[in-house]
């Protein structure tokens, strides 16, 4: 299958493209820097590209910019214009799907657990704001011609994971015996999903035949508090914990995600736990 993958040189668009690369997959990468070198935020972004490149029976519309500012407007061009253009590509080239990563805090602060796809959405950052749309985009693209999936991500971790994120950080700390300090009481529990199963993700979504929303996520959460207690052990450290006067935001909030729907669905499996990824970062570093 010929499959285009927007984003292909990020941290989950590249996971993705690899591994359709591994399953005999050809794979077009949309990016600055890909195989095909477009800015997604061009006007004629959908035209020139229907016309300079082969079409492809799927898209994998993973590029997105991360500014969380409601009012930064590179942001809404990338994120809520690029989706429509990427729809549009879509429908010129006559996909039969298209897959789209949206992300599981588009619901805002969770008010019931476990938080699967029928949860209230209200996004609390431009960012979400802009990726609930781009899920509507989608979905308003959905028909028996092409059909569409808009996968939620948890927190996305493994192999090439950019250092400045938490884990990466803790994990650096851990193998330096260095303190690893927490904001607030560490008592904010997050979900983590690695890079390698949401590939496996997009892997189960071409080889169904639904569509919608689903919860892409691992199978536990954990506290920042534990997650540092993780790092240090599997990295046999010696390092300490200690909490900063810094008030986390997002103290005692749980993101406890249900994935049975994409489970039921698209039979979906977390095969990488958060050990494997800690792990496979700490090669890294």
């Amino acid at each position: 299958m010929r499959i285009a993958v927007t984003g292909a040189t990020g941290f989950v668009g590249r996971a993705i493209a690899d591994h359709l690369v591994s399953l005999g997959h050809e794979v077009v990468g949309i990016s600055r820097a890909g195989d095909v070198a477009l800015d997604l935020t061009s006007p004629d972004f959908a035209d020139r590209l229907a016309v300079s490149t082969l079409p492809c029976e799927t898209i994998v519309h993973c590029a997105a910019s991360l500014d969380k500012d409601y009012l930064s407007q590179s942001m809404l061009l990338c994120n809520v214009l690029g989706t429509q253009s990427v729809v549009r590509l879509a429908l010129l080239w006559k996909c039969k799907t298209l897959i789209y990563m949206s992300s599981v805090p588009v619901i805002g602060v969770p008010q019931v657990l476990p938080i699967d796809e029928s949860h209230p959405t209200a996004p609390v950052t431009g960012y979400h704001a802009a990726k609930l749309l781009g899920e509507q985009l989608v979905a308003l693209a959905n028909s028996n011609a092409l059909r569409t999936l808009s996968y939620r991500l948890s927190a996305p971790v493994g192999p090439r994971m950019p250092r400045n994120r938490i884990l990466p950080v803790f994990v650096r700390q851990a193998r330096r015996n260095e303190t690893i300090c927490l904001a607030g009481k560490g008592t904010r529990t997050q979900n983590y999903v690695d890079v390698r199963d949401i590939a496996h993700a997009v892997e189960q979504g071409l080889n169904t035949v639904v569509d919608g929303v689903f919860n892409i996520a691992g199978d536990h959460s954990i506290s920042n508090l534990d997650l540092a207690r993780l790092c240090i052990s599997l990295n046999a450290s010696e390092s300490d914990i200690a909490f900063s006067a810094e008030v986390d935001p997002e103290e005692n909030l749980r993101w406890e995600v249900s994935i049975a729907r994409a489970r039921k669905s698209l039979r979906y499996k977390p095969a990488c736990s958060l050990e494997d990824s800690i792990l496979a970062i700490s090669r890294e570093i």
